[in-house]
């Protein structure tokens, strides 16, 4: 009985042992949490002064080396009202006038204002420019006749009690079937007064008769500027056909006045513009008042070049086309040079 009492005794001191092992244990595992809590609050701490350290001090130094970057802090943030705000839809125009400033702006409103001018100034010209539409006979390679239709640009010169005179390019004693077109559409025939001048141009009547009560009201003659007051810098205007197409307008400013070249009995003087010229480019220059400055030609590329619209003075060619228009024929020296 008192064996059994001792054993009781051992196993009860054995598990008293035990119950304090894992006490002791437990306080030391409690004591390493609470351990590693502090240090990782002390780091935290730490480095959350050493960074803010340096943001303090990277800012002031870029507000320092960089000086709008202080200004921009400072600007109030704008916000939108979202609910008051109304959709617009802007203009093309709206568009491009915020774009531009307001020299811009003057600039465009006067180019704007004098093409305006200029397309008007090419309209008022129509009552005296016309097509001239004719039937002109070539030979091929196996040397038989062929002919082709053909327009060019005509100017209506002068007139008198019976007829209308139109001063053309281009045109020889050959050609058939000759009548004008007006800007309307409408078409006239016209007979040949005199053609194969040594300055290439061609001299039309057409009879008065023979064009309507309409027409004749619309119907005007070129009026004619002094192509001697001509100046470099000066703005023209070319009409007819300057860029291959019947009735185009073309704008620019006399570049070169000083060329000229020989022909039998005469001498031609030429005008340079800085408007581009097509291989088919033919019509009128006229100044800002809708006068003839000249006759703009591409027979003479050697001595006035090919790359800008070129024209005849037009002090060269009125007295001899009025002279054809009269019926006086032309006199000769044949002096060339």
């Amino acid at each position: 009985m008192k064996k059994k009492e001792e054993e009781k005794d051992i196993e009860q001191a054995k598990k008293d042992f035990i119950k304090e092992q894992i006490k002791e244990d437990k306080k030391k595992e409690r004591f390493k949490i609470f351990r590693r809590i502090g240090l990782t609050l002390l780091l935290a701490l730490f480095f959350g002064a050493v960074a803010g350290t340096t943001i303090y001090v990277m800012d002031n130094f870029l507000k320092v080396r960089i000086p709008f970057l202080s200004e921009v802090e400072d600007e109030p943030i704008n916000t939108i009202d979202i609910q008051n705000t109304q959709p617009t839809q802007a203009t093309d125009e709206q568009r491009v006038s915020e774009n531009i400033d307001l020299t811009d702006k003057a600039a465009l409103d006067n180019y704007k204002a004098a093409s305006i001018k200029y397309a008007q100034i090419g309209e008022m010209c129509n009552d005296f420019l016309v097509s001239v539409v004719y039937s002109k006979s070539k030979s091929d390679w196996f040397n038989e006749s062929i002919s082709s239709d053909e327009e060019s640009v005509g100017i209506i010169f002068s007139s008198d009690d019976n007829n209308y005179y139109i001063a053309t390019y281009d045109l020889d004693s050959n050609d058939s079937d000759i009548s004008i077109k007006l800007n309307n559409s409408n078409k006239y025939s016209a007979k040949i007064v005199e053609t194969g001048r040594d300055d290439k141009s061609a001299v039309l009547s057409v009879a008065k008769k023979d064009i309507s009560k309409d027409d004749l009201e619309t119907i005007k003659v070129a009026e004619f500027a002094d192509s001697d007051t001509i100046e470099i810098g000066l703005p023209v205007i070319a009409i007819g056909k300057p860029d291959g197409v019947m009735h185009s307008v073309m704008l620019g400013k006399i570049t070169n006045d000083n060329i000229s070249t020989q022909i039998v009995d005469n001498e031609l003087n030429f005008f340079n513009t800085d408007i581009i010229s097509d291989e088919n480019s033919e019509g009128l220059v006229v100044n800002e008042s809708g006068a003839v400055l000249g006759i703009i030609s591409s027979d003479y590329e050697e001595v006035t070049g090919s790359s800008h619209i070129s024209f005849i003075a037009i002090n060269d060619l009125k007295s001899d086309i009025q002279r054809a228009a009269n019926g006086e024929k032309e006199l000769y020296l044949g002096v060339t040079g």
